[in-house]
């Protein structure tokens, strides 16, 4: 069996190699199936950002639900880090991305995620009326593409460019430019 792997040379005084011609066309085909496998990999990755920002934003709020439970306000902006601190500066904010939302007593989550573009999410809302958690970029992939993932006092849902939803006594409107989302409290 291993003589039919063997080539002879020209001479017959031994065993020969490849040829350049074949090395390449081996390199070629290699090369055109590498490729074939990146590119059906993107839309799988897409779907599992999609994925992972639907996750990370249920995290938050059930975060911020087991604060509101414990302590009858929800999370405020401020000094990330901080007790009781879910967004940074003031109403309009980012969440505080690897900072842990807690109280003097316990700790809700050790470390709020951020968006799998590295970006944080984004949080709007009052102490006393609730919140909006808003997807940094909008989803990827499906019917849901171009939409921001959107979730307010306990539930999710997709929201697209311009679309508002009551929170307590405020309006909460999305917005979304180049795939950015944003929220604004009016």
């Amino acid at each position: 069996m291993l003589q039919f792997f063997q080539r002879k040379s020209k001479g017959g005084l031994g065993t020969g190699g490849f040829t350049l011609v074949e090395l390449l066309v081996v390199i070629a085909i290699i090369g055109m199936l590498a490729t074939l496998v990146l590119v059906s990999l993107g839309p799988a990755r897409a779907k599992a950002r999609d994925a992972k920002r639907q996750t990370d934003l249920n995290q938050i709020m059930n975060a911020a639900e087991l604060y509101y439970t414990n302590n009858e306000t929800y999370p405020a902006f401020g000094t990330c880090g901080s007790n009781g601190i879910l967004g940074a500066a003031t109403s309009n904010s980012t969440v505080c991305g690897t900072s842990p939302l807690k109280d003097a007593n316990l700790t809700y989550i050790s470390a709020l995620p951020q968006d799998p573009n590295s970006a944080d999410y984004k949080y709007a809302g009052t102490a006393s009326d609730g919140y909006s958690l808003v997807s940094n970029r909008t989803l990827e992939t499906g019917t849901s593409a171009g939409k921001c993932w959107v979730c307010s006092n306990g539930s999710c849902f997709l929201k697209a460019n311009n679309e508002t939803s009551t929170v307590g006594s405020k309006i909460h409107t999305i917005g979304i430019a180049t795939n950015i989302c944003s929220v604004t409290q009016n």
